[in-house]
């Protein structure tokens, strides 16, 4: 993933921290699956990482809170992967985090979502 740039690097994270915030309930297994596609994330800013995801965790949980703004939210985030490869990467990413402890119906409408804001299948 060190081939994203740094606006894609935020990007992803930020629809990690959305996954984890979407059933309002992160499992042990889905905290370490989080850390393990953090880790895999480039990162090419001065800027700690940590902070970004503490940041990135609190804008999901507000997202969360409003269909609009999740909505909305999505749209940014997913705008920033334009080729097929990327929007792989994204899926993939989501997928690990996610189907680690099982899928809760709120997490498959979020990856339903996420999909079409890709506009991937």
């Amino acid at each position: 993933m060190k081939d994203f740039s740094q606006p894609q690097c935020e990007a992803l994270i930020d629809l990690l921290c959305l996954a984890l915030s979407t059933d309002q309930h992160v499992s042990p297994v889905e905290e370490l699956a989080a850390h393990v596609c953090f880790a895999k994330i480039g990162w090419h800013t001065r800027e700690s990482r940590e902070l970004y995801i503490l940041d990135s965790l609190v804008r999901a949980g507000h997202a969360v809170e409003n269909e609009k703004e999740l909505l909305l939210y999505l749209a940014d985030r997913t705008a920033h992967f334009t080729t097929a490869a990327e929007k792989k990467k994204v899926m993939e990413h989501l997928m690990l985090v996610l189907e680690i402890d099982g899928f809760d119906p709120s997490e498959d409408t979020f990856l339903a979502r996420v999909q079409a804001a890709l506009g991937v299948k």
